[in-house]
Order: structure tokens, then sequence, then C-alpha cells
């Protein structure tokens, strides 16, 4: 099994899905960014699931566990 799928949580709240594209782009390429929102309001909750085109590529991501946005 490929595991491409990251968890990212601990996101600025005030962050959109152009900033965390951003910041893991270099990573390599992605696949899909998807943003999870509070049902009520609508607003980003701080978490992010990310979907990499490889997993070399996802394991780039896991090691910029703790960086700063």
């Amino acid at each position: 099994m490929v595991a491409t799928k990251v968890y990212v949580g601990g996101i600025p709240y005030y962050s959109t899905e152009d900033d965390i594209f951003s910041l893991f782009e270099s990573c390599g390429t992605i696949t899909e960014v998807d943003c999870m929102k509070f049902p009520e309001s609508g607003k980003f909750r701080g978490i992010a699931i990310l979907i990499f085109k490889t997993e070399a590529a996802a394991k780039r991501a896991l090691a910029m566990d703790g960086a700063d946005m």
C-alpha cells in the first residue's frame, strides 16, 4: 500500500488553501488539499488533509512536523 495522504494540524485559523499549498508544494506534487471547516460557520478549523502524488513526497511533508507556518 502506498501512503500518500498526510494529516496536517495546528495550522493557523486565518490560513487559506493557497497558504497550505505554498508551504507544502516543495515536498512534491500535491493532488488534493482538503481544508476542514466548522459546519456551523464554514470557517477553517486549522486542520487539512493533503494528498501527494508519490509516497516520497508525503514522507517529505511528514518530515516538516513542527515547522512554523
